[in-house]
């Protein structure tokens, strides 16, 4: 399993930085932490409300580090449960977890944590060589910052942009003592698999829906500049008219984006020389998003790339944006 420690300049979550793993699913739980929880005291005073999370030691830290308070009612959910759900789940489909790829990210004391596990099925073709890989994407914390969360996501095999989860697809469970009583995991990941291949096939008709060169400038300086900012904005236009990414001048609070100036960088992967459609410009957003340094500004810019497409979609066809 190979453990990096990613630089600040290239990812941060809430403020630390992050340890990247990559290997095989049968490796990941062991190299996750433990943590512990214990009473809160101070001296001889008691909070009767509050436990403190530790985390316990590691291979290379052998202190007990402290890296939350919960309520008593807090269900505090290991991250090596959470991937043993998804690799005895694996097992008795009878597939090898040895030969299963993960990628993983986690926070500097281990709080937060997500994963992304191929899933072994048929891949998804949009376009001709343009295919997307079905996977499994956890999401844990012990800290109260992010609720455990299991989904069904696609990865665009060209570029690795990992497109938005749609609401269906996802299956989030509260930390609270009687969370447990809620659906399988991996129940709802093979019920949910078929319809989520269905809203990927919708995604073919997207590559039908052209885009004139007026109305994707109006879409930029419109929608994608409100959401996004004017810089993103210009660099989604550049994108679209180049295939290369651009560094963004400083501009006027009175300029449009598609009237700042710009300098071409390095072409953007699985971009086309200039943008056609709608699937296009999709893939576009999800790279962008994909380039923020914060991994929560990451997860919420991608979500955000529907609504965005969904406002250049004819409406019979939004029900995949959605």
């Amino acid at each position: 399993m190979e453990c990096k420690r990613l630089p600040r300049t290239e990812a941060v979550w809430q403020g630390q930085s992050v340890y990247r793993f990559k290997g095989m699913l049968a490796e990941l739980e062991g190299v996750l932490p433990r943590f512990a929880r214990v009473r809160l005291t101070h001296e001889d005073a008691l909070n009767e409300y509050l436990d403190l999370v530790l985390r316990e030691p590691t291979d290379d830290d052998d202190r007990r580090v402290p890296v939350a308070t919960v309520s008593r009612r807090y269900a505090l959910i290991q991250h090596q449960d959470t991937v043993a759900w998804v690799r005895k789940a694996f097992e008795e489909q009878k597939w090898d977890p040895s030969t299963i790829g993960i990628t993983a990210w986690m926070s500097e004391y281990g709080e937060r944590f997500r994963a992304e596990i191929a899933l072994p099925v048929e891949t998804e073709a949009v376009n001709v060589g343009d295919m997307l890989r079905a996977e499994v994407r956890l999401w844990n914390s012990v800290d109260r910052s992010r609720a455990f969360e299991v989904a069904i996501g696609w990865m665009r095999l060209i570029c690795t942009n990992g497109l938005a989860v749609w609401s269906g697809d996802r299956l989030r469970k509260i930390h609270h003592v009687d969370w447990m009583s809620r659906e399988s995991p991996m129940d709802f990941l093979l019920e949910r698999l078929p319809r989520s291949r269905d809203q990927v096939a919708e995604l073919r008709r997207w590559t039908e829906v052209k885009i004139t060169m007026d109305k994707l400038v109006g879409w930029v300086d419109g929608d994608v500049s409100t959401k996004w900012g004017k810089t993103r904005a210009a660099r989604v236009l550049h994108i679209s008219r180049t295939g290369s990414d651009c560094a963004v001048g400083r501009h006027a609070e009175a300029r449009k984006p598609s009237e700042l100036e710009v300098t071409g960088l390095a072409k953007v992967p699985g971009a086309p020389a200039k943008t056609g459609n709608v699937y296009d410009l999709y893939q576009t957003l999800l790279w962008l998003a994909g380039q923020e340094r914060s991994l929560e500004q990451r997860e919420s810019m991608t979500a955000e790339t529907l609504s965005l497409i969904a406002t250049l979609l004819p409406q019979n066809m939004r029900g995949a944006a959605a």
